[in-house]
Parts: structure tokens; C-alpha cells; sequence
């Protein structure tokens, strides 16, 4: 097998993560990126349902319009979203 490439540029994990990973490669056979990897490619397979719905959902959206991606990716109400864009009229004072 053709030796893979790792990544120079870094992750962002609690310290106490970053511990864990290494006295596991210490007392393994395998490196750090091996642990990393194994560890997320077992948390997409235990959560694959959870992704494929937030897919799906990010999918009807962006169908949906600007706003509708706006509004999914900010986690807001999408008639906001219109409102501040400027796209919907001004609500009653």
C-alpha cells in the first residue's frame, strides 16, 4: 500500500484530547493521524443518519434560494434573513 500523506496543518483539540491521542500511539501500532482518522471515520459511521439528514436539509435549502441558505447556514428564521436583506417588507411598527 502507497504510504499516505498527512496534514502539516493543525486541528484544534482540548489539550486533554491531544494527550489521549498521543499515549494512544505510544502504546499502539498505530501514529496519531491513524488514531484521528479511525476515531472520525467510526463517529460518520455511528452518526450516519444524522449527516445524511443534515445533507439533506442543507440540499432543500440551497434548492430553495439565497435566503433559504442564508438563513439554514446562520441558523436563523429565513423570513429575518429577507427582512435585513432588504427582500421582505418592513414590519409594522
Amino acid at each position: 500500500m502507497e504510504p499516505r500523506q498527512t496534514s502539516h496543518q493543525p486541528i484544534k483539540v482540548y489539550e486533554s484530547t491531544k494527550e489521549q491521542v498521543r499515549l494512544m500511539a505510544a502504546v499502539s501500532s498505530l501514529n496519531q493521524a491513524e488514531i484521528v482518522e479511525s476515531a472520525v471515520n467510526e463517529y460518520l459511521e455511528r452518526h450516519a443518519e444524522e449527516f445524511a439528514l443534515g445533507l439533506k436539509r442543507a440540499r432543500e435549502a440551497l434548492f430553495r434560494g439565497k435566503h433559504d441558505a442564508i438563513a439554514y447556514l446562520l441558523d436563523e428564521n429565513v423570513d429575518d434573513v429577507r427582512r435585513v436583506a432588504g427582500s421582505a417588507p418592513a414590519e409594522p411598527r
